[in-house]
Formats: C-alpha cells, sequence, structure tokens
C-alpha cells in the first residue's frame, strides 16, 4: 500500500498530521504540539485543527524542498519528483492537468454556493417582511385594545350614579 507523505506530521513524519501551528506555519501530530509547546521560546504559538487552518498557508514544496510536480486523487495530495514513487499505486497526474478539473469543481462550488446566498438572502427579506407585518398587526390589535378599554371606561363612567 502506498503512503500518502504529505498528510504526515512536519516534525516526526509518522503520524497523521492534526494540528497546524499558525506561528510556524507547519503540520503538526498531537504528540508533537505538545513537545513544542512545552519548549519555553514557542510556548506562546497558536495552534489550529488542520481542518480549519487556513488553505493559504499550505506549502508549494514538499519536506523534500522540491516543487509539487503531481497530484494524487486517491490521496488528495501533491507530491515531488522524490515522493511521486511512493504513489505508484495510486491514481497520479502532472498537477498542471490537476489544476483545470479543480478549478472547474470550485467554479461549480462558487456558483451553487452563490445560488444558496441569493435565495438565503430572499428569504431573510421575506422573512424580515412578514416580521414587519405581524408587528403591525400587534400594534393595530394593541390600538384597537386600548380603543375598546377606553369605551368601556367612559360607558361605566356615564353609568355611574352619583352619591
Amino acid at each position: 500500500m502506498a503512503q500518502c507523505t504529505v498528510k504526515s506530521c512536519d516534525i516526526c513524519e509518522k503520524s497523521p498530521r492534526s494540528r497546524f501551528c499558525t506561528n510556524c506555519k507547519q503540520y503538526f501530530c498531537k504528540i508533537c504540539e505538545i513537545s513544542h509547546l512545552k519548549s519555553t521560546f514557542f510556548s506562546n504559538h497558536v495552534f489550529k485543527d488542520t481542518d480549519i487552518a487556513n488553505t493559504e498557508v499550505k506549502k508549494s514544496i514538499c519536506k523534500h524542498d522540491k516543487k509539487f510536480m503531481y497530484y494524487c486523487s486517491v490521496c488528495a495530495s501533491r507530491n515531488c519528483d522524490i515522493c511521486f514513487p511512493y504513489q505508484s499505486k495510486h491514481d497520479c497526474c502532472h498537477i498542471d492537468a490537476a489544476a483545470p478539473i479543480f478549478r472547474s469543481s470550485l467554479e461549480q462550488d462558487i456558483s451553487a454556493a452563490e445560488d444558496k446566498i441569493k435565495r438565503a438572502k430572499q428569504e431573510i427579506s421575506t422573512s424580515r417582511l412578514t416580521l414587519k407585518n405581524f408587528k403591525d398587526e400587534a400594534d393595530k390589535a394593541k390600538k384597537d385594545i386600548v380603543e375598546r378599554v377606553d369605551v368601556i371606561v367612559n360607558a361605566l363612567n356615564d353609568t355611574k350614579i352619583p352619591i
């Protein structure tokens, strides 16, 4: 079975990465994160889960200090010339060939997201209009109640028998 090297900890290169140091711009496994934070020099570093770490911080070079040249669709990983042979049993292609596929997929996702945002804005607008109508009806009902109470109080005052 081929090993997906870019998903391992940048420090020990054995355990799966689960945390990202925003100061060092490196991925850590939990054990290496704890070790990193024990050092006085790194104790104030901030970590995030890898799934919420900013995608802009992903390196354009691998741990071999080589530029990514291949994309593995099985691991969803990028690989350099040295990493590539380890992916031989996976479905890999040149990264330039994979980019248009992802670009098209991202454009579809963006379009779908924009449609959802548009529908959500319409629903918000409709909800605000409905809320305004409810408030207007409530205000009218309050006014009607006050007017009826005034009529009843005035009628009771008019029917009072003087002492």
